[in-house]
This record gives C-alpha cells, structure tokens and sequence, in this order.
C-alpha cells in the first residue's frame, strides 16, 4: 500500500491534486478550516465541509465529523475523507507520508509544518 497523503485545503488547487492522486491509487485525506472562504463553492471539494458530500470530476469526498472515521473511511476508497478538526490531530491521526499545502494563502505567513 502506497503512503498516505495529507492535503490542507480543499478550493479548486486543493480538489485537483486530491482528485489526481485519488485516482492513481493514493490514499488522499483534505483538511480545511470548518468554514474556509473559498470563492469556487460548486467546483471543489469544499462543498463537503457545507454539504457532507461534494463530487468533482467523478469522486466523491465526504465529512468526517470526528479523526476517528478517517481509517474507515480510507479502507472503503469509495471517497475522500475531509476533516475540519484541529490541524495536529487530524495529523497525528492520519500518519501521512507526504503533506501538501494547498490552501493559497497569498499574503499569509505559512506555519512551520515541518517536524
């Protein structure tokens, strides 16, 4: 099995990579703030923070309300699993092996997410 992959943000770059890696096999989880402001609503993945579910080019990710949902959701790979809880537990639950920053924050220092 190929190594986890942690995606923050789920706006249109976010939902292009996960939708990618999903589909070449990887096991994708995105994270967001519970109400990221995001002016793509219909076109990304953000929609499942709002929804509970979103569909961009054929696959589905889904909410998940508690960390504890992300390994069963992972081990159906029917969707992606999108989580909105604090940031270091959605990672020490997830275990990833690679981490991408997605979330296009333009003028924003970028937290150190390194160790």
């Amino acid at each position: 099995m190929t190594g986890r992959c942690l995606i923050r943000g789920t706006g249109d770059i976010g939902s292009a990579i996960a939708v990618a890696l999903f589909r070449a096999g990887y096991p994708v989880i995105l994270h967001d703030n519970p109400f990221p402001n995001y002016s793509r609503r219909g076109a990304a993945f953000v929609d499942a923070l709002f929804d509970g579910e979103a569909e961009v080019g054929e696959v589905v990710a889904r909410l998940c309300r508690d960390v504890s949902e992300i390994d069963r959701a992972l081990a159906a790979q029917d969707a992606i699993p999108v989580s909105s809880g604090e940031f270091a537990t959605v990672l020490a639950a997830s275990n990833p092996r690679v981490l991408v920053d997605a979330r296009m924050r333009k003028r924003a220092t970028p937290d150190p997410q390194r160790g």
